[in-house]
C-alpha cells in the first residue's frame, strides 16, 4: 500500500486454508483505512456529542442486513453475491450464509455514468444525473407475496421475539403464553428480495445515444472475474443467487445488463421490507412503499455489534 504499518486500521477475516505453490496458507480479506481518517471520524462524533460503541466495515454491514435470512445450519450451503451499486463505487462480497469469503470494491459507480452522458451533452454533473434517471420509469413498486411480508402488528411481534431471544428469555404471545415461531420460507419468497432481474440485452439509450454499456461491461466483467476467484477457492461451488443493493440498483436496466453476463438467478435487495411501516411520517425522498435498495448498510449497521 505504499504506507506505514501504523497509518492504517486493518480489519481482518479468515476465510479458509488454501494451497498455493505446495505450501499450505491461509486466506484472508483485510480491510484498511488509514488512522487520520478514522481520528476525523471519532473527532467528529465527539462535537456531536455521540459516543462510538463500534467499528464496522461498509462491506460487513452489507451482508449483515441480510442475516436473519441466512439462520439455519442449512443455509451455509447457499453462495450468495452481493452487489452494491453506489454513486462513488460498487462494493461486491460473496457469502457461504452469513459468512463472508471474499471482498472488493470496484472503482465505478453512477458518478461515472453522469460524467460520460455530462461530457456527451456539454451539461453539468446534476442535470446529466437527471437525464440517466430519466431514461426509466420509477421502479415497480414491490409486488406482494403471499406470506413473505408481516403486519405492522406481525412485525412489532417479531421484533418484540427478536429482542427477547437476545436477551435469553421466551417471547410472549399476545395472549401471554410463550409464542412459538412458524417456519419461514414454506412456500413463500422472502420480502427481502422484493423483485427478480431478468437479463436485458441491451439498456435503454440516453439522450444523444450515449453509449453507456462500456462501463457496465466493465462492471460485468470485475464481477466475472470475482467470481472465478472464488472458484478458484471453493471448486465445488457456484453461486447460487446474486442481490442487487445500492441507490443506483434502483435503475433495474442497469442491474439486468449486468445479469445477462452472469447468467445467475438475480434479485433486486429491498432491507426495509422487514420494517412495520405503519405509522410512519412521511420523509422527503423516501417511498417506504417502493423497494429502498440504498439502504442496506444503515440496516445492517443497525444489527451489527458493539465491539468496543
Amino acid at each position: 500500500m505504499g504506507c506505514l504499518p501504523e497509518s492504517v486500521v486493518v480489519r481482518s477475516i479468515d476465510v479458509s486454508a488454501v494451497h498455493r505453490d505446495g505450501q499450505a496458507r491461509g486466506e484472508i480479506i483485510c480491510f484498511a483505512m488509514t488512522r487520520d481518517t478514522v481520528m476525523r471520524h471519532v473527532e467528529l462524533l465527539k462535537r456531536c456529542k455521540l459516543n462510538t460503541v463500534g467499528v464496522h466495515t461498509e462491506t460487513m454491514s452489507m451482508v449483515r442486513s441480510f442475516d436473519h435470512l441466512n439462520r439455519r445450519e442449512s443455509d451455509v450451503d447457499v453462495t450468495t453475491l452481493y452487489v452494491d451499486m453506489g454513486w462513488g463505487g460498487t462494493c461486491v462480497a460473496l457469502a457461504h450464509g452469513r459468512q463472508i469469503v471474499f471482498a472488493r470494491y470496484i472503482q465505478i459507480g453512477g458518478r461515472h455514468f453522469d460524467q460520460l452522458i455530462a461530457k456527451a451533452l456539454g451539461c453539468e454533473a446534476a442535470n446529466a444525473r437527471a437525464h440517466r434517471l430519466s431514461m426509466e420509469g420509477p421502479t415497480a413498486r414491490t409486488a406482494h407475496v403471499p406470506g413473505a411480508s408481516a403486519s405492522g402488528e406481525e412485525g412489532a411481534g417479531r421484533l418484540s421475539a427478536a429482542a427477547a431471544q437476545a436477551s435469553g428469555s421466551p417471547p410472549p404471545s399476545a395472549g401471554g403464553e410463550t409464542a412459538t415461531a412458524s417456519d419461514r420460507r414454506v412456500g413463500a419468497v422472502p420480502a427481502e428480495y422484493c423483485r427478480e432481474v431478468e437479463a436485458r440485452e441491451e439498456p435503454p439509450q440516453p439522450p444523444a445515444n450515449v453509449d453507456l454499456t462500456e462501463l457496465l461491461d466493465t462492471i460485468a466483467d470485475e464481477l466475472s472475474m470475482c467470481r472465478r476467484y472464488h472458484q478458484g477457492l471453493f471448486p465445488n461451488r457456484t453461486i447460487d443467487r446474486a442481490i442487487f443493493l445500492g441507490g443506483e440498483s434502483r435503475q433495474v436496466w442497469m442491474c439486468q445488463h449486468i445479469v445477462k453476463s452472469l447468467r445467475v438467478p438475480a434479485q433486486l435487495g429491498d432491507p426495509l421490507a422487514r420494517m412495520s411501516r405503519e405509522g410512519t411520517p412521511g420523509t422527503p425522498g423516501l417511498t417506504l412503499d417502493e423497494p429502498q435498495p440504498g439502504w442496506a448498510v444503515p440496516c445492517g449497521l443497525c444489527t451489527s455489534p458493539t465491539d468496543l
